[in-house]
């Protein structure tokens, strides 16, 4: 026999004796590890695909350019921020026709909503003047001066209410004010038609009246004050809400240096019978409350505390409590 059958015969007969010593279960894992990693050690890393309509974060990133496109913020901008975080998974032309197409349907959603709320506001305009004018014919000139001094900060507030709109860019924020404007033509239509329906529309000449009447003159600044307090709130949250740096910057800057101011001017009123004096702790409760509440979310947002910030919404919650009752008392004693 060759050598080099020899050696081969000599090598074999070693194998064998190797394996014969391997136990009969270990034998079989080498041999499907073996096999596992035929097929793993000739692929690549598959990559990520992303789909636009099923990416979340980048859905999200679309709704943010949206709200500041309608905040007539710069476009250019607007879109190179989204360039930057997603040009490595699509193409910037395809950003920015997805992101126009997303404004474009919203501002027509808008501007439908602007129109709707636009004949709503001619209609309680409407109604308004044509119910003062019916109480015009009705009254007495001296009752009929004293409810058009009732009526008067409410057209005030009307008034307001327009040159806001004006010089509003936010079309959320516009929707927000012309919806108030309704609302504070259907109080006025309200009480047009309460006095209307009474047979004596003219104020009660006593002293809880009179001290009324004077109270109402007194805060009437603050109660423009205090509205212009709640629609900033309302500007960052619900609906309006972006995000909690936003309503955490919204809250110290502005909104709670202003409700301190305003508890400062309240607090110096003092009404001269019982009754409208406890009318009055009732609207300094109201502010005491949405003032805790407001700072207390302030640290909620700082901590990421959500039982801090159920806490605070609750005071929040209980301060507009005690303002509805403020208005209901303040009804009940015209």
């Amino acid at each position: 026999m060759r050598s080099a059958e020899i050696e081969f015969f000599t090598t074999r007969k070693r194998m064998l004796n190797m394996l014969n010593k391997i136990p009969p279960g270990s034998f079989l894992v080498i041999i499907l590890a073996a096999l596992m990693l035929i097929p793993a050690a000739g692929c690549d890393t598959e990559e990520e695909v992303y789909e636009m309509e099923t990416d979340e974060e980048f859905q999200i990133a679309v709704e943010t350019a949206v709200e500041r496109f309608l905040r007539d913020d710069e476009p250019d901008i607007i879109l190179n921020d989204l360039f930057e975080a997603y040009a490595e998974r699509y193409p910037e032309e395809e950003i920015e026709e997805y992101v126009m197409d997303r404004v474009n349907e919203e501002t027509e959603k808008i501007n439908a909503k602007l129109e709707e709320l636009e004949q709503k506001v001619a209609e309680a305009a409407e109604k308004a003047d044509n119910l003062k004018e019916q109480l015009e014919n009705q009254a007495s000139e001296e009752a009929l001066e004293d409810i058009n001094e009732k009526l008067q900060p409410m057209y005030n507030w009307i008034d307001k209410l327009d040159q806001k709109i004006d010089d509003a860019s936010d079309p959320g924020r516009i929707v927000d004010l012309m919806e108030e404007k309704i609302n504070t033509y259907e109080e006025l239509v309200s009480i047009i038609e309460e006095k209307l329906d009474s047979d004596r529309p003219d104020i009660r000449n006593n002293l809880e009246e009179r001290d009324l009447l004077n109270y109402y003159h007194e805060i009437e600044a603050l109660l423009d004050k205090e509205r212009d307090i709640a629609s900033a709130y309302e500007g960052v949250t619900g609906d309006n809400f972006i995000s909690d740096q936003g309503l955490h910057d919204e809250l110290k800057r502005n909104i709670i240096p202003e409700t301190e101011t305003l508890l400062d001017e309240l607090k110096i009123v003092t009404p001269e019978s019982e009754d409208v004096e406890n009318l009055h702790d009732s609207f300094i409760d109201t502010w005491e409350w949405k003032l805790q509440g407001f700072k207390k979310m302030t640290e909620a947002i700082k901590n990421d505390d959500a039982d801090k910030r159920a806490e605070a919404e609750d005071l929040i919650e209980e301060g507009s409590r005690s303002r509805d009752q403020f208005l209901d008392k303040m009804d009940d004693l015209f």
